[in-house]
């Protein structure tokens, strides 16, 4: 049985280009998928007047070097409640939507001490990374009475 007029067969791949995609195919279903920062948690979940409660990036960063926090929607500097270092004394730069109850924490959480209604609304984090491209991640704090 013949080929059909106009039929088309595909390359064969030999030679060095069978090598290359090989190892690439090799190299591809090696790497692993990185897990992205996707949230911040709130605890506890139903903060009250005159509690605390703790702002999170989750999962934790790893390579971070500093986080900004800012009480906006947006990285506003002129809404920044502090900065935290990783490796720096002193750790935290208060800016200047520093109240004096916020404090940073590990995995660059924000504790916010002493809740005032006031502080109910849209709270924004940065995490710069020692490799790769920061990112921003914003929740929104209720605080009940």
């Amino acid at each position: 049985m013949g080929r059909r007029a106009g039929s088309w067969d595909p390359p064969v791949w030999s030679g060095p280009w069978a090598g290359l995609l090989l190892a690439a195919s090799a190299l591809i279903s090696c790497l692993q998928p990185v897990p992205a920062q996707t949230s911040i948690t709130i605890a506890p979940q139903s903060p009250a007047v005159g509690g605390n409660v703790s702002l999170a990036p989750q999962p934790p960063p790893q390579d971070w070097v500093l986080c900004k926090w800012f009480r906006s929607a947006i990285t506003d500097e002129n809404r920044r409640i502090l900065t935290y270092y990783r490796n720096t004394n002193p750790a935290q730069n208060n800016g200047s939507a520093h109240t004096g109850r916020e404090t940073a924490g590990s995995g660059c959480a924000l504790n916010i001490a002493g809740l005032k209604l006031s502080d109910t609304g849209n709270y924004t984090v940065q995490v710069d990374l020692a490799s790769g491209s920061p990112p921003i991640l914003t929740v929104t704090l209720s605080v009940y009475e």
